[in-house]
This record gives structure tokens, C-alpha cells and sequence, in this order.
């Protein structure tokens, strides 16, 4: 509500009028950030979890709730949790390797021709890389590799807990988009154009990130029909969500000079910044637990 000068509080005098403006257009325009962040706060209080992500000196972990993030190793890319937050899969070049946090050991599973992605099967025995064209899968014991899918180029994978739905980004001669895979029927479909293809942990729903970046696009799995969506944090873009192993919670890069993290709560479509180094990205949320 604004009001005019004429009709607004008459008995006041003049440098108590001013002040009541100011105060009740910093009401205005500061009174729902202010709520927002209060309502953000409340709820990131609540998760007990970590979050993995790349810097360009390497990798690196952060508790959620702290300010000093721990550097793991100085090197890899588009690092991803195992199932049970213990290990960590990466890309270093073209090479599949795994990270055992507790011990700080890393073994190389698999190279790839052209590696850009990765993520744990669901029970945690195996790991899914993309390599150009192909997406395969390699046993974590015994180091065998088989193809799952191929045919497009695979930018961006992520499965359902049940090992059955798979989602990735692909590039075509129309450019990225977002297809869906069940990998025991054999069938396909693509979801929509864009990116940040990843699926909720039940696998009903599939994300895909907006042509302008502003919003991430909820689909149903079934019907592949936009029923959500998330907002970047305000006044700016942002890119390369992934849906946690939590049905409530992404992670998110936001775009321009200053790359950081930013976990969003999915049922408000509210937003928490992560990180302050400005140079992260590829964050991939681990949820432990959930306090009452």
C-alpha cells in the first residue's frame, strides 16, 4: 500500500513525516527479504548434511551451517557422494577415480576418451561415466566397464534410487536437452530443451534448467509435464543444479563474475547461500539427516 501526501497522516509534523516514509518504504522494500531470509535460516538449520564441489584448485567439502570449507584434494571435477557419504567419484582428465573420505585413498576406476560426468549407482558398487557418446558403468571391485546407452553426446547423468530411471543432458544438432531413460523397459523420451538434467531420489520427477536461468523446471516423470519449478536466488542466474539424495533438497551454481553455491529448499522455493569464495561450482548436497 503506498499513500498520497494529501491523505496520509495529516497531524504529523513535517520531519516526523519523513521519517515515517522512510521507515515505511524500507517496510516495502526490505520488510519480505528480511522474512524470506528468516524463513531460509529456519530451515537450513534444520539439515544435517555436507556438500562436495569443485573449485580450481580442486575439490573440496563443506558442513552445511559452517563458514570453513575442507580441501580434499587439489584436483577433479564434478565430484559426486556414494549412496552412504563415504566416497566420492570424480573426473581428473579423462580418468574415473574414487575418493574414500575417511582415509583421504583414491583409486582409479576407469578412462574414458572423453569424460565430462559421473554418478554412483544406487548400491553404491558401481559408478556411471559419461565418455562422449556412450554412458557406461564400471564395478567398483573389479574395475569391469559395459555401455549402458549410446548414440548422443552425455553432458549430464543422474538415477533414481531404484537403479531403473536415469536422466541426462544430451547434445543434439538443436542443441542441450533433457532426456529420460528406463533402463528396464528400454525406453526413452526427451523431457524438454535445456540443461541440469537430474532426477528426485523416487524418480518421479526430472529437473531441467530454463533457457534464461532464472528458473529450474519441475517435471513429472509419467507425463513429462511441468508441475514445479525453482527460483535462482534474486538478481541472479544460476546453473548445474542437482538434486540430494533428500526429496527436499538442490544444490545450485550461480552464474557471472562470482560462482558460488547455493542449497534451495524445494517445497518453499527458498534459497541459502552456501559458499563466499566466488569460484565453485558442480556442488552435489549429501543430506544425513533432517532435524524435527
Amino acid at each position: 500500500m503506498r499513500y498520497r501526501q494529501s491523505d496520509s497522516m495529516p497531524f504529523l509534523k513535517p520531519g516526523t513525516l519523513i521519517t515515517a516514509i522512510i521507515f515505511l518504504f524500507m517496510g516495502i522494500f526490505f520488510g519480505p527479504s528480511y522474512s524470506h531470509a528468516a524463513t531460509e535460516t529456519a530451515l537450513v538449520d534444520k539439515l544435517i548434511g555436507k556438500i562436495v564441489y569443485q573449485r580450481p584448485d580442486g575439490i573440496y567439502m563443506i558442513t552445511v551451517g559452517e563458514k570453513s570449507p575442507q580441501h580434499l584434494l587439489n584436483y577433479g571435477t564434478n565430484p559426486r557422494w556414494s549412496p552412504n557419504g563415504k566416497q566420492i567419484a570424480f573426473v581428473h582428465g579423462n580418468a574415473i577415480l574414487i575418493l574414500t573420505v575417511k582415509d583421504g585413498t583414491v583409486k582409479q576406476l576407469a578412462t574414458a576418451s572423453k569424460a565430462k560426468a559421473l554418478c554412483f549407482f544406487p548400491d553404491g558398487k558401481s559408478v556411471i561415466f559419461t565418455d562422449d557418446k556412450l554412458l557406461r558403468r564400471v564395478d567398483i571391485k573389479s574395475r569391469k566397464i559395459k555401455t549402458l546407452l549410446q548414440g548422443e553426446q552425455f553432458y549430464e547423468v543422474d538415477i533414481a534410487k531404484d537403479g531403473k530411471r536415469l536422466t541426462a543432458t544430451v547434445r543434439g544438432l538443436t542443441g542441450f536437452k533433457v532426456r529420460i531413460y528406463d533402463l528396464q523397459s528400454n525406453s526413452n523420451h526427451t523431457v524438454s530443451r535445456g540443461c541440469s538434467a537430474s532426477i528426485s531420489p523416487d524418480g518421479s520427477k526430472v529437473t531441467v534448467n530454463g533457457g534464461k536461468h532464472r528458473i529450474l523446471h519441475i517435471h513429472q516423470w509419467d507425463s513429462l509435464k511441468k508441475i514445479g519449478q525453482i527460483h535462482a536466488p534474486t538478481g541472479k542466474q544460476f546453473d548445474n543444479q542437482l538434486w540430494s539424495n533428500s526429496p527436499q533438497w538442490l544444490v545450485s551454481t550461480t552464474e557471472g563474475k562470482r560462482r558460488d553455491l547455493f542449497l534451495h529448499h524445494i517445497n518453499s522455493d527458498s534459497s541459502f547461500q552456501i559458499t563466499t569464495s566466488g569460484d565453485c561450482d558442480r556442488g552435489d548436497l549429501y543430506v544425513s539427516r533432517m532435524l524435527p
